[in-house]
């Protein structure tokens, strides 16, 4: 594995990518989709590849986290595009419009499933006959690993951010995340987070993204985005289910057969970069510090100063170069 720290400017082409878009909270201009996969109907954020990049085929799925929305992905989806990707950013199960899970599962499993099948789907939508990608954000990290350790043939690489490989695992050896996981375990009571995220129009998620990327200068607009996907439909408890059923879970585990080991859990076989924000308030970045013991394939962990948790939106463009850099294998 190697491990890379970079604090390193880049710029961003405005002729092909817009200035901020991340800042500017807009996803007008970026297609919509309805795909069915796995038993359910995602909603999806779509780009082709720019105009000037050459088509090559490819296609990269890209997952988002909590608490967020697709619409965190436009960045990722930017510079995917600039490279010649068809690139795809589904709500995921739960968050409206995206169905609901109709069986209630929330699971990691359930997660990596519906990858799998998007990716299978938006090949044969769009003719993607390229390399296949997952790129994972926080559950959608959680999702991407879920994914590749269940069917590694179903991709060529991945990139999983601001959660590592195994992290239930690690818990027990890092007790200040045990601190930094507070929010986890509050969302194991019933009732009471459901109130705690809605309360004064979701200030609870505005207090999370400045607690997990301090000093993120983010704009209204992206932050409103979210807000207005968990105040649809049921979103905000699938979205806690989440945690009530992969935590929750792991929890109980936990208790009645001891702290699993790092080493335990299906090794990945996919080539694999991991991202990680320096000040991450969420998860403490000395969690990858042994993230090779995860894969059976090449691993890079790239750990991005002057950024937290949300780090492909505080740092879109480093964060998109390095993505195309790890894709054009350097």
């Amino acid at each position: 594995m190697s491990d890379d720290s970079t604090d390193a400017p880049t710029t961003s082409d405005p002729e092909t990518r817009p200035a901020d878009p991340v800042a500017a909270g807009d996803t007008a201009g970026y297609g919509t989709i309805e795909f069915e996969a796995n038993g359910l109907t995602f909603e999806c954020l779509v780009e082709q590849p720019a105009t000037d990049a050459e088509d090559t085929g490819d296609l990269a799925v890209c997952l988002h986290g909590f608490p967020d929305d697709a619409g965190s992905m436009v960045p990722v989806l930017d510079a995917l595009s600039e490279s010649g990707y068809t690139a795809v950013a589904p709500y995921m199960r739960g968050y409206a419009p995206t169905d609901p899970a109709p069986d209630g599962e929330y699971t990691a499993e359930a997660l990596g499933a519906d990858a799998n099948a998007l990716l299978d789907v938006a090949a044969d939508h769009f003719d993607r006959d390229g390399e296949r990608v997952l790129v994972g954000h926080d559950w959608g990290a959680v999702a991407t690993y879920a994914a590749a350790a269940a069917n590694p043939d179903a991709m060529d690489r991945l990139v999983a951010m601001a959660v590592p490989p195994r992290f239930e695992a690690l818990l027990t050896s890092y007790p200040k995340q045990v601190l930094r996981s507070w929010y986890m375990w509050l969302f194991q009571v019933p009732g009471a987070p459901e109130q705690a995220l809605r309360w004064r129009d979701f200030e609870f998620v505005e207090f999370l993204w400045g607690l997990w990327s301090p000093g993120w200068d983010y704009s209204r607009s992206r932050i409103e985005s979210v807000k207005a996907t968990l105040e649809r439909e049921d979103t905000v408890e699938h979205a806690l289910a989440y945690y009530r059923q992969i935590v929750g879970g792991g929890l109980k585990e936990m208790v009645f057969h001891g702290p699993p080991s790092p080493d335990e859990g299906p090794t990945i076989e996919v080539p694999a970069l991991l991202i990680t924000g320096e000040r991450d308030g969420c998860i403490g970045t000395e969690l990858y510090d042994e993230a090779e013991r995860a894969f059976d394939a090449p691993c890079r962990v790239l750990r991005v100063s002057d950024a937290g948790h949300f780090v492909h939106q505080e740092r879109p463009a480093l964060v998109g170069d390095e993505i195309r850099r790890f894709l054009d294998g350097a």
